[in-house]
């Protein structure tokens, strides 16, 4: 089963998409199914990030977001420079 749709476009962004190929079936297809991916992803996204917040929140009370975004970057530098480690580790020369 298919449904018509009707759209309006401003002009400009029609000749644009247009001149881009994308006003046919199968690009429109492909752009809304890729469109609800990631607006799938972004549901997920926000779903884990409440999680992190929450158990940030029971271990280090009530954080800015500035403090929670330091926390991170925190976080961060001390897994790159794991793998950093790991990867010096993996290639030194045995003796």
């Amino acid at each position: 089963m298919s449904v018509n749709l009707t759209v309006e476009l401003p002009e400009a962004l029609f000749e644009q998409a247009q001149a881009a190929g994308i006003l046919n079936n199968e690009r429109l297809v492909a752009l809304v199914a890729m469109e609800l991916r990631r607006e799938a992803a972004w549901v997920r996204l926000n779903e884990a990030a409440l999680i992190v917040r929450e158990s940030a929140k029971a271990e280090y009370g009530d954080l800015s977001d500035d403090e929670v975004m330091q926390l991170v970057d925190e976080e961060i530098h001390l897994m790159r420079a794991e793998d950093d480690a790991r990867e010096a580790f993996k290639n030194k020369p045995l003796l």
